[in-house]
């Protein structure tokens, strides 16, 4: 079985990341988990950066393709663990809950500057950029020919070519992930 990880977000955000990122776990190569509350976050974000969407169905439609694309990725019953954790951020602490609920051992993220050490440790989980999962995955025998053919099929649902996929993931600080893409 995959190993379980908790998708923050931030990682959710960009489109080009958070088309690779659900690509890969409905390819089944991980258990990508994250919350209502993170639907939430992502919401948030999109309306900020594009106010139009407030207005429209667009949002609803991104989370139902979402949900769609990675069945069974929402976390439930993490509520009642988030004030019992003490971190940096403590709006991460949400997170924090999801993952341990979950069972997750990786927690990808942007931002991990508000997960201490001694939770991370305590809880058995390690941070990773998203740049560097993927990149890590790519790096994977087995995987790492499915991963090209996961951004021939992104440049193929796009109308973009697989050149242009790679600059996009390059553009949204994916420069790892992109240069062994372009290999």
């Amino acid at each position: 079985m995959p190993f379980i990880v908790i998708y923050d977000s931030c990682v959710l955000f960009p489109r080009t990341m958070r088309d690779i990122l659900t690509r890969v776990a409905a390819a089944g190569l991980v258990r990508a988990r994250w919350t209502e509350h993170i639907h939430d976050e992502l919401r948030g974000r999109l309306v900020d950066k594009y106010p139009d969407m407030a207005e429209g169905e667009q949002i609803n439609k991104l989370i139902a393709f979402l949900m769609d694309t990675v069945p069974d990725c929402l976390v439930h019953g993490y509520e009642d663990l988030i004030e019992a954790f003490t971190l940096p951020d403590a709006n991460d602490r949400h997170v924090a809950a999801a993952a341990v609920k979950a069972g997750a051992q990786m927690i990808v993220t942007r931002d991990g500057r508000g997960f201490s050490k001694s939770f991370l440790d305590r809880h058995d989980l390690t941070l990773r950029d998203p740049d560097d999962f993927v990149a890590d995955l790519i790096d994977l025998p087995r995987v790492g020919p499915l991963m090209h053919q996961i951004v021939t099929e992104m440049a193929d649902d796009q109308n973009k070519t697989v050149s242009q996929v790679i600059d996009a993931l390059r553009k949204n600080k994916m420069p790892l992930t992109a240069a062994k893409l372009g290999r």
